[in-house]
């Protein structure tokens, strides 16, 4: 099975990020690597990972994992999600704070229909994979029939709404949202992302036995 692993990266990444790469690529030697220097603009950057990715005819495709270069992972974890039946699967990683841990922010669930999120809570994490409104793109894998049907989007959903698109229209952006709790909030791309892949008849998953590392610095 041919995927790639893509990143987004700020000019240097972890050095434990980059050994979980080696470690992948000798494990899996066919993997392409998609790496993207960034800039302000995530969405801009996540969206031309993307085109390199669909550029690719030799060998086919199936799926994209993207990969946050604060995110450590073995290779077993990689094959583990790019077997991954679903359209759309995210491993489970973790923020630190004072006295514990917080599940990843990105991991919003539904309250009230497709109308009101919340962020999801240790009491939202199942013994088995569970279908949530959206992920964080830190360690998800996409299937390739998912991109194809955003990248050819140009009728946005958002825009015929009303709601104000900031940056490229597909199939990474940020967006302003009206919550159903009379507010409007800025969406990042991955929320965006899973938004649109939802309304083109796509669902967005956790694997909880796929709980990888996330480096992140304590104040002292």
């Amino acid at each position: 099975m041919a995927f790639a692993i893509g990143y987004v990266h700020p000019g240097k990444v972890h050095h434990a990020f980059m050994e979980s790469v080696m470690a992948t690529l000798l494990a899996a030697p066919e993997v392409v690597i998609i790496p993207k220097l960034a800039g302000p603009n995530l969405a801009r950057f996540r969206n031309e990972v993307v085109e390199r990715f669909m550029a690719i005819t030799e060998p086919e495709m199936e799926g994209l994992l993207f990969v946050d270069t604060d995110i450590v992972f073995y290779p077993e974890q990689v094959k583990k999600i790019t077997e991954s039946p679903h359209p759309i699967t995210s491993g489970l990683y973790y923020n630190p704070k004072p006295g514990g841990l917080d599940p990843i922010q990105a991991f919003p669930v539904f309250t009230m229909g497709h109308s009101k999120y919340r962020l999801g809570t240790d009491d939202d994490i199942e013994n088995e994979p569970f279908k949530v409104a959206g992920v964080g793109m830190g360690f998800c894998y996409i299937r390739r029939e998912v991109l194809a049907a955003l990248w050819g989007e140009t009728d946005q959903p958002g825009a015929k709404q009303g709601r104000e698109l900031v940056g490229p229209l597909w199939p990474f952006a940020e967006e302003l949202f009206r919550t159903g709790y009379d507010e409007e909030v800025a969406l990042g791309e991955d929320t965006v992302f899973c938004r649109r892949a939802h309304q083109n008849g796509f669902d967005c998953w956790v694997d909880p036995f796929i709980e990888v590392g996330h480096i992140k610095e304590h104040m002292l």
